[in-house]
């Protein structure tokens, strides 16, 4: 529970990852509001029950991040979830390196490391278009809302640590948010399935978990390809001034 008493990881029946990013502070002061901007891995096996539980909660869209073979393989049930706006892209995920490693038997935990750093390398270009579409349905006030993908932790924790930044959380709460899914890992995670694959546990926990050096290379490639955060923003989402003060009227506090 988040010390005001509001629920922060929520257990959606058949859900995995499932948070509400509710109750950050920011450096301005005001607090992201409550249950109107949540982050999750997949939800395709949501049960009956859990699908009441996902339509209880009022949202009114869905921004899907996983690519079409992830779709395909794991669909949810769109019409269960009773949601306005449903939004995902036919793309195939540059998963090489993490393919090659699953398909070995003696990966090493070093390995597994550079891998996870690579993808993260890849994903502020590779994830840029269905960022814009995100970041667009905040402005627009589709809220609330839920963006996830497979394990909700990479494609979904960048994206999180995107929405938090340009709300103007401090870079500890911003860290905070994103590790906070290693404390999910292993209870209904999709990643259980590695054990399957015979690489170790070592291995296993590297690329089902969270790092903060992943993201620090993520930003650190943001850096580079547009010089901050903020004019990642601007030139490759397409955020206006005027979109950003929307989003932060849609999504802050009141100031006090």
């Amino acid at each position: 529970m988040d010390p005001v008493g509001i629920e922060r990881v929520l257990t959606l029946e058949g859900g995995y990852n499932f948070r509400d990013m509710g109750g950050y502070a920011t450096e301005r002061g005001p607090r992201v509001k409550w249950r109107k901007l949540f982050r999750s891995g997949s939800m395709n096996a949501f049960t009956a029950a859990g699908y009441e539980q996902f339509v209880a909660l009022g949202l009114k869209a869905v921004c899907d991040f996983r690519s079409t073979s992830e779709r395909e393989r794991n669909p949810t049930d769109r019409k269960k979830l009773c949601v306005l706006t449903y939004w995902a892209r036919d793309y195939s995920q540059s998963l090489g390196r993490l393919e090659t490693l699953l398909r070995s038997d003696d990966a090493t935990p070093q390995e597994a490391r550079e891998t996870m750093l690579e993808i993260y390398r890849g994903l502020p270009a590779e994830q840029a278009p269905a960022y814009r579409q995100l970041f667009r349905l905040l402005a627009e006030g589709e809220l609330p809302l839920v963006f996830n993908c497979s394990g909700g932790k990479d494609r979904t924790g960048l994206a999180a640590a995107l929405v938090l930044t340009a709300l103007g959380a401090p870079d500890d709460v911003v860290v905070e948010d994103y590790l906070l899914s290693n404390k999910t890992f292993g209870h209904g995670s999709p990643d259980k399935g590695y054990a399957a694959i015979r690489i170790s546990p070592e291995v296993v926990q590297i690329i089902g978990g969270t790092n903060a050096d992943f993201l620090d290379v993520a930003f650190s490639t943001i850096r580079e390809m547009s010089g901050s955060v903020s004019g990642y923003l601007r030139r490759e989402l397409g955020v206006t001034p005027e979109m950003l003060n929307q989003i932060h009227e849609n999504l802050l506090e009141p100031s006090p």
